[in-house]
């Protein structure tokens, strides 16, 4: 190929990273230029569809627009490596996402910083379009992942982020909302 573009996506967390490219074959390669494009930035409280330009997804995901999703649209797979991945600000304490669900459809896991913290059913007899599951975090900034957890299609339509429960009212760990 002549022209071909490579993203190289990193989370330094404030460290130094090094990039080196090798040619590991004996034929020629050629280099043109590197860029170095600036992070996603974190979200804070409010509304956003699976369209936002802050999301990074993963695997191979497709759209579909009708009436029925959260905002007529969302994104769905059967892909079992797929993700949508997001991060968080520290105003954010609980992250209600709406998906879908249908009798083809499976579950979905939702990973804070790497660890599993809630797993969300999306099977359902009928077509059931913004149906919430909410998660509760500890308020900081975090990177949330949702991933497809079997071989069965997962519908993601949308994404709510709140501000912490108050202390008083706070539960530990996710809650499902009807």
């Amino acid at each position: 190929t002549w022209s071909a573009n490579y993203t190289i996506s990193l989370n330094p967390n404030g460290n130094v990273r090094t990039i080196e490219l090798r040619n590991t074959t004996a034929q020629y390669v050629g280099f043109e230029a590197f860029e170095v494009l600036p992070g996603i930035p974190a979200l804070g409280i409010g509304n956003y569809e699976e369209t936002n330009g802050n999301l990074t997804y993963a695997g191979g995901w497709l759209s579909y627009v009708a009436a029925g999703p959260k905002g007529g649209s969302l994104k769905y797979t059967n892909d079992p490596t797929a993700k949508i991945g997001f991060k968080v600000d520290t105003t954010v304490g609980q992250v209600i996402i709406y998906r879908t669900m249908a009798s083809v459809y499976g579950p979905m896991d939702v990973y804070v910083d790497g660890l599993l913290v809630a797993a969300i059913p999306g099977t359902n007899a009928t077509v059931l379009w913004q149906q919430p599951f909410t998660v509760t975090i500890n308020p900081g900034n975090h990177t949330i992942e949702v991933r497809n957890a079997s071989n069965n299609y997962i519908g993601f339509e949308a994404f709510d982020l709140l501000a912490p429960l108050p202390s008083s009212t706070a539960t530990p760990g996710p809650t499902r909302t009807p």
